[in-house]
């Protein structure tokens, strides 16, 4: 199958494993991955960096696994729960031969008609804005994802025989976020998801950039867009996030810039121009300031790491 750069939930059922009995929906998946009966290879969806239009969970059962999430390493532990956002782009580099992994997809439809005082995507991608981007589970937290996990596995299972089966899987699988979202709000010392008034701006304003980053890096053009001042932009920015407004912005080229470095057959000229640079010498020197290397010692550096 012709790769990918950007994935759509309904596709993901052209990957499915034949060895496997994982579950694919249009916006819900469910992935068993032991890799001491099936290979990685036979997991084709992640082998290159990919974006997609849906949420990832990938909980560690066993082993290790070496993750690039927007051309940063990550190293995936035993224990550890990690989520991914749909704009990340996420690539497998390598695995334990004797890991095994739960991997669960879904889409922000797949919940939309059900009726919750929270809007868990969303409170969920305002935490995962700030730096911790996964957590180990304790032995307890093991346990409440295990058995949830099972639930949802059972509901899948009989979604097709029960009137309500969709329903009835929603809801459990609301509950799992719940879940989910209390491990984050306790890895980060927080002791309820308020999602007020001030996050709700942030997280318009992070969206607002992955979008339009390329074409637009004046902290005031965002303002502009979310009828505040900015000033009061920065300032919110900086209280929720830890970063101002204008380092959320910068820090976003440079996450797509190293993106398509990572293609030789690109020259340093041509990325600059279409990322919107007024030069190429203006992008390198914006580069080396942002992350100390000039873009071409950034391409060899992940050159040699290939």
């Amino acid at each position: 199958m012709k790769r990918k750069s950007h994935i759509k939930h309904e596709m993901l059922s052209a990957f499915k494993n034949p060895k496997s009995n994982d579950v694919y929906l249009n916006d819900f998946s469910i992935s068993n991955i032991d890799l001491q009966r099936i290979s990685l290879e036979d997991y084709s969806l992640f082998d290159e960096s990919v974006q997609s239009d849906f949420f990832v969970v990938l909980f560690i059962d066993h082993g290790h696994i070496n993750l690039r999430v927007n051309q940063k390493d990550v190293l995936g532990i035993q224990d550890q729960l990690l989520f991914f956002l749909p704009g990340h782009f996420k690539q497998v580099i390598s695995c334990e031969s004797d890991s095994r992994l739960i991997l669960i997809t879904f889409t922000a439809d797949f919940f939309k008609d059900l009726s919750a005082t929270v809007n868990l995507v969303e409170v969920m991608e305002y935490y995962l804005s700030k730096p911790a981007e996964s957590w180990i589970l304790d032995k307890e937290e093991r346990l409440v994802f295990m058995d949830n996990l099972a639930e949802l596995n059972k509901r899948v299972a009989k979604m097709s025989s029960h009137l309500f089966g969709k329903e009835i899987l929603g809801n459990v699988f609301l509950t799992f976020l719940y879940d989910i979202a209390n491990f984050n709000s306790r890895s980060q010392a927080v002791s309820s998801l308020e999602f007020g008034r001030k996050e709700d701006l942030v997280l318009k304003f992070l969206k607002l950039v992955d979008q339009e980053c390329l074409s637009e890096r004046r902290v005031d053009y965002y303002a502009d867009k979310l009828f505040v001042t900015a000033k009061y932009l920065s300032e919110t920015v900086k209280e929720v996030t830890g970063k101002t407004a204008g380092v959320v912005i910068d820090e976003a080229n440079i996450a797509e810039a190293k993106r398509v470095l990572a293609d030789p057959y690109q020259s340093i000229s041509k990325i600059a121009y279409n990322l919107n640079y007024s030069s190429p010498s203006f992008f390198s020197k914006f580069f080396k300031r942002m992350t100390g290397n000039s873009p071409q010692e950034y391409r060899r550096t992940i050159g040699s790491k290939s």
